[in-house]
């Protein structure tokens, strides 16, 4: 498993980036981590981020979203789903404006200190959890992560056998001098080992993240804070911060019990801008320890940092098969360049630390590797929570069947037919087609490029042009995807978005009652939807099946015209690739589901080139169907009212929807009940051939 330790952002007043581009910064970003994790991991991807505290400069919402902007960005380039970021809050996440109201409501009502302290915990992280709400998408943060109490969460990974504690030490924080120092309770500490002690979670890997250091800061902290103690003297509450911040955080010998008890494998911290390694043994008499380990600041300016260290980030591999723990720190240098980027300052690795650092992985008892773990427990439960959600969900699935077709042009025809059973009754039946974030971001750079041709359109027209079709309709009754005359039938209502441009939906009239059968019927054409290969970018493009409603009886066929591959030898050119995710983005192939006796699961892939075998034509006059019976159904819908409104180019569409004589195929039948998976069929990018399809060019 490969980890991203950032922390101490500080977006605000005193970031080195302030006023910049941040989604450029994050792209940026992104390609730094690439190059470095191609000698450091090669062949891994990046599994967990793990944001050590101090998003903001001042806990105000402008610089939470100047941080959101950036995170976001980074995760959409990771291809990383927004759940496996983990975050605890730091000291100048405190919005200290909140906490300065509280205060002048108690000298207002007059209300005792233990009131006081109560309020203060009430408001003074409300900027932090907005922040983590928007960044989640969800109303309440237990939707993503189990909630310890004095805002403190526990993170569960189940694909990789791994629990992450994410804990509070600004427990004392406020705007008051006296409160400005690290704090971690004993409640806190007893209510993460007591999670801990369940059996479902003692054989995991155990990482504890931390905002406040623990342990003894770095010699050039507590040089500069003897000189500034010898200007300003040492008052009381000045005191007991410098003794928090430099020989660790109030409270770590709650920390530490937890390291000992629980067999903790790693922490991480931020807060003292610098990166340092430690490391805190087991309880005595059992052999193991904890890596201690920091990442500095990720964006302050000079002037805020220690004497000679730099901005820095870590990658970090745990690697249960040898069992080490293996780290590399990238520090940022202004004289470097990004690959692809005019402007000086990228992250490089530390040159300093040649050979990285290393610390054997202590596992905890009973720990399976993932590689002999299997994923029965993890298709059983997402079994068990399909089961649990058939009978109340408004409506569930009976059939599910899915076509999709890559051009020799690099376009996509898209059709998605599910026979519906209402389990109440439903006035509006909601449809919709999104576009996947890389995939708009490609869009985005092809739209600028088409610009720099000709200025005569603006982004949105050029958008619209992109889909060459969007038609949603739905019928009484169940129908069989492959009898294509019986769509020709007039539906219950038939829907086409003129406006979305990343995305198009539709609210189906449907008016139904409970028991009764819809079909629902989904086309869209997309033009250059195939991403062409670029340097510095994943070599796999893709197609996105996502099943989020209650679903049994799936079946996916996937033809991608080997033609889209003119400028690439055919036997250089892989099969299609598939790969499964549950809600928590844990991965699974097909390989793995067949061997478990309860699912009955089969997926064929292959290609049809001119000579070919008996199973092989077979094979290839089953996939040819389908891209036929697509064919004939949009045919159909472009003579529509419906289709008409958009002012689609027929003739055009339909010369593009033309039987391929060569083509990768994938197939998969599925009849076991699922929910809540995302079926992604890859295919590797083609070499660009320059077609453009902008107004300019026309």
């Amino acid at each position: 498993m490969l980890l991203l330790h950032l922390s101490d952002l500080h977006f605000g007043a005193h970031s080195r980036f302030k006023g910049e581009d941040l989604t450029r910064l994050g792209k940026a970003f992104f390609k730094d981590l690439e190059a470095a994790r191609g000698s450091f991991a090669k062949g891994s991807r990046i599994d967990l981020v793990a944001v050590t505290g101090d998003i903001a400069e001042s806990g105000k919402p402008a610089e939470f979203k100047e941080g959101e902007l950036f995170l976001a960005t980074l995760a959409g380039e990771l291809g990383l789903d927004r759940r496996r970021f983990v975050f605890v809050p730091g000291n100048h996440d405190i919005s200290w404006p909140l906490c300065k109201k509280v205060a002048a409501d108690q000298e207002e009502e007059g209300f005792d200190e233990a009131e006081l302290r109560k309020r203060l915990d009430e408001v003074k992280l409300v900027r932090y959890e907005e922040f983590l709400r928007s960044f989640y998408g969800v109303s309440d943060l237990a939707e993503v992560a189990l909630p310890l109490g004095r805002g403190a969460y526990l993170y569960d990974f189940p694909d990789f056998r791994l629990s992450v504690a994410a804990l509070n030490s600004c427990e004392k924080e406020s705007h008051r001098p006296a409160d400005r120092v690290g704090f971690l309770s004993r409640e806190q500490a007893e209510a993460l080992m007591g999670e801990w002690r369940s059996p479902d979670r003692s054989g995991r890997l155990k990482i504890v993240t931390v905002h406040h250091n623990p342990d003894v800061t770095v010699p050039a902290n507590i040089a500069e804070w003897r000189q500034e103690i010898e200007k300003k003297g040492l008052a009381p509450e000045l005191a007991a911060q410098y003794e928090s911040d430099i020989v660790g955080f109030e409270g770590r010998r709650h920390l530490k019990a937890i390291i000992e008890d629980s067999r903790v494998q790693l922490i991480l911290h931020g807060h003292h801008h610098a990166k340092d390694e430690q490391s805190w043994d087991w309880r005595t008499g059992t052999k193991g320890r904890a890596a201690l380990l920091s990442a500095g600041s990720l964006t302050l300016m000079v002037g805020k940092l220690p004497e000679d260290e730099p901005l820095s980030v870590r990658l970090i591999e745990l690697d249960t098969g040898e069992k080490e723990i293996r780290a590399r720190s990238l520090i940022y240098d202004p004289r470097g360049r990004t690959e692809g980027e005019v402007r000086h300052g990228s992250f490089v690795p530390d040159p300093v630390e040649s050979d990285g650092y290393c610390q054997h992985l202590d596992l905890p008892i009973g720990f399976e590797p993932k590689e002999v773990l299997g994923y029965s427990a993890i298709i059983r439960e997402i079994i068990a929570a399909d089961a649990a959600q058939w009978n109340y969900s408004p409506y569930v699935c009976k059939s599910a069947r899915y076509t999709v077709f890559v051009t020799k042009e690099g376009d996509i025809y898209y059709r998605q037919v599910q026979v519906l059973l209402l389990n109440s009754p439903l006035k509006k039946l909601p449809c919709s087609f999104e576009m996947k974030p890389e995939k708009r971001e490609y869009y985005h750079r092809r739209y600028r490029m088409d610009r720099s041709e000709a200025r005569d359109f603006t982004e949105s027209e050029w958008f619209q042009e992109q889909w060459l079709l969007n038609h949603f309709a739905v019928w009484t009754g169940e129908k069989e995807p492959r009898d294509v005359e019986s769509f020709r039938h007039p539906p219950l209502d038939s829907r086409s978005d003129t406006f979305g441009t990343t995305y198009k939906t539709a609210d189906l009239i449907v008016d139904a009652m409970g028991g009764r059968f819809l079909t629902r019927e989904i086309i869209v054409g997309l033009r250059d939807y195939v991403q062409w290969e670029e340097p510095s970018t994943p070599i796999f493009d893709r197609i996105d099946i996502p099943i989020d409603i209650p679903t049994s009886d799936l079946e996916i066929s996937v033809v991608v015209d080997l033609a889209l591959f003119d400028q690439t030898q055919e036997d250089e050119v892989a099969n299609l690739g598939v790969e499964f995710r549950n809600r928590e983005s844990v991965r699974f192939e097909g390989k793995e589901v067949v061997l478990l006796p309860e699912v009955w699961f089969e997926e064929q892939y292959g290609r049809c080139s001119d000579v070919e075998g008996a199973d092989e034509m077979l094979r290839a006059g089953e996939m040819l169907r389908e891209v036929h019976l697509l064919g004939r159904r949009i045919d159909a819908i472009l003579e529509t009212k419906t289709a008409n409104d958009l002012q689609t180019d027929k003739a055009m569409i339909m010369s593009t929807l033309v039987l391929p004589k060569r083509f990768l195929c994938y197939h998969l039948r599925w009849p076991t009940p699922h929910l809540g998976i995302e079926i992604a069929v890859r295919w590797e990018k083609p070499i660009f051939r320059g077609r453009s399809t902008s107004k300019a060019a026309k």
